[in-house]
């Protein structure tokens, strides 16, 4: 067990962030759709040019609505829309953390309330 370990790496890195925990397969598929990306607009290019943030979210929306309907990859990339899915959210994550980010949501709105109010069962 990694705890009981006397080697003093591995007591500091037991308090990091597992960055193994993330499956491989998720790993692979955002990088696949992250070459199309790099191809039509350029290797991070959300750091130079800050980023809207309800572009991405519905890029992901539209991804994940043909994956919804049956469609596994896109029909522009070839990618899996799933990669597409993990790129927009890694991209969103990184420009949060970054600062390159526009939050230009909507003011907030009743969506998580009315989720709650007709939860199966509530």
């Amino acid at each position: 067990m990694l705890n009981d370990s006397p080697n003093p790496k591995d007591l500091l890195g037991i308090k990091k962030v597992q960055l193994g925990l993330l499956p491989a397969a998720g790993k692979i598929y955002g990088a696949l759709a992250m070459e199309d990306g790099s191809v039509k607009y350029g290797s991070y290019n959300w750091r130079s040019n800050k980023v809207l943030m309800t572009i991405y979210l519905d890029a992901i929306e539209r991804h994940l609505l043909a994956l919804r309907d049956g469609e596994d990859k896109a029909k522009d990339s070839g990618k899996p829309h799933l990669g597409h899915i993990i790129a927009c959210a890694s991209i969103l994550a990184d420009a949060v953390e970054g600062g390159y980010l526009i939050d230009d949501r909507p003011t907030p709105g009743p969506a998580a309330a009315v989720l709650d109010k007709y939860r199966k069962g509530s």
